[in-house]
């Protein structure tokens, strides 16, 4: 079972690495002796990999007094086994909470950086390929942490931002069709106008039109 949860723990497996810990936890509490070997090479085993990860992730901070990391080769603190490894499980499930979390920001960084990007290029290249080179992602990593964020598809993001920057322009300046397009990155004013009539059922300049008679 030790050698199970070493390897789950090496990668990071948690639900894996929390139900083995509460497999050794319940167990080990017929065993009386704190000075039983098996149960002391466990509990250091799993006190080190815990320690590697806390440094590996640069956690000894936020867990200092969370956990007590001090406390993690201290097996005389516990009064018996089954309080020595459900203290590891709580020092288990803080790493975890805390990588979680850590991911979590940095997947909204990455999606908040891809989103301005957008925004400040949306007359320039926006593709899949070029947004995934600005932020050193894989093109289908880039794509499912967007959607998980955001709720759509980089594409529906992108489309939105250009119908609702086109509908702007139609309605409060005087610029024509083409250069409207031209400054939204469409190759071509038939593209763009084969774009809008697709989303609104309406013509760029019909939309024009009947914005101006709602005036």
């Amino acid at each position: 079972m030790l050698w199970r949860l070493e390897y789950y723990l090496e990668g990071m497996e948690e639900e894996n690495s929390l139900n083995v810990l509460r497999q050794l936890q319940t167990e080990l509490q017929s065993v009386k002796s704190m000075h039983d070997l098996f149960a002391l090479e466990a509990y250091c085993t799993i006190s080190s990999r815990l320690i590697g990860w806390i440094k590996r992730l640069e956690l000894h901070e936020e867990l200092a007094f969370r956990v007590g990391t001090l406390n993690l080769y201290n097996v005389s603190m516990h009064a018996n086994w089954q309080d020595a490894f459900g203290y590891l499980r709580h020092v288990a499930e803080s790493i975890f909470s805390l990588k979680n979390q850590s991911v979590e920001k940095q997947t909204e960084d990455v999606v908040n950086q891809v989103k301005k990007y957008i925004v400040e290029h949306l007359d320039g290249d926006t593709s899949l390929y070029n947004l995934a080179e600005q932020v050193h992602f894989s093109q289908e990593y880039l794509l499912r942490i967007f959607k998980k964020k955001e709720g759509i598809t980089i594409l529906s993001y992108i489309n939105d931002l250009k119908l609702t920057a086109a509908k702007q322009m139609l309605t409060d300046s005087e610029l024509q069709v083409k250069e409207i397009a031209d400054r939204l990155g469409f190759a071509s004013q038939g593209y763009f106008g084969r774009f809008f009539r697709n989303k609104t059922g309406l013509t760029p300049n019909a939309y024009r039109e009947a914005e101006k008679r709602k005036k």
